[in-house]
């Protein structure tokens, strides 16, 4: 029979005791140096001074997903951009360093001309796309643009879109055959860092 503490680590080679030389669970939290037992969906997480935390997975979940649709059609005639009416979304991010995906999506042709989307934060532009036909009469184009934000804010951010065209007028909202509607939409997807 050995001794207490007749056989400590330096006695032991190196990788001489495996997987196989230990009974089924008789390793717990009480022999890895953490606390508890955590919880579900955590992990072990090495804190590098010899000890260990429980935490939670997180990162790069979606944590709340928010949508904003227009459902009928609209024409602009303006050179300069102008709101989308009755088009926006807020929503409050549960950290500052959450990401916000914002997706929009827009079916429209300006009559053999440019046009142009952006989605704004606020007063503030964070993504613009510019369309051009291909020399039809009311080509007609599904765009879906996407901008991945980084707000840094726990407050309340309202996002929409502005619109403008390069003359003429634009129509926005149905397709090429001019009798369906098609939902003009902004998306927001609060994704966790």
């Amino acid at each position: 029979k050995l001794g207490g503490d007749s056989v400590t680590s330096a006695k032991i080679a190196d990788n001489a005791i495996d997987s196989e030389h230990y009974t089924d669970n008789s390793i717990d939290a009480a022999h890895l140096n953490v606390s508890g037992n955590g919880s579900t969906s955590q992990f072990l997480r090495s804190d590098g001074d010899g000890t260990f935390t429980w935490a939670a997975a997180g990162g790069g979940k979606v944590n709340q997903v928010l949508q904003s649709r227009k459902t009928n059609t609209y024409s602009y005639n303006s050179t300069s951009f102008v709101d989308i009416p009755d088009l926006s979304i807020s929503i409050t991010p549960a950290a500052t360093s959450s990401k916000i995906l914002v997706r929009a999506c827009v079916m429209g042709s300006s009559d053999y001309n440019d046009w142009w989307i952006r989605i704004m934060r606020g007063g503030t532009e964070i993504g613009q796309w510019k369309f051009n036909p291909i020399g039809q009469h009311e080509e007609y184009d599904q765009t879906t643009m996407e901008v991945l934000d980084s707000p840094s804010s726990t407050s309340s951010i309202a996002y929409h879109l502005e619109i403008r065209v390069g003359g003429n007028y634009g129509r926005f909202g149905r397709n090429r055959n001019g009798g369906i509607t098609n939902p003009t939409s902004i998306t927001v997807m609060e994704v966790g860092a």
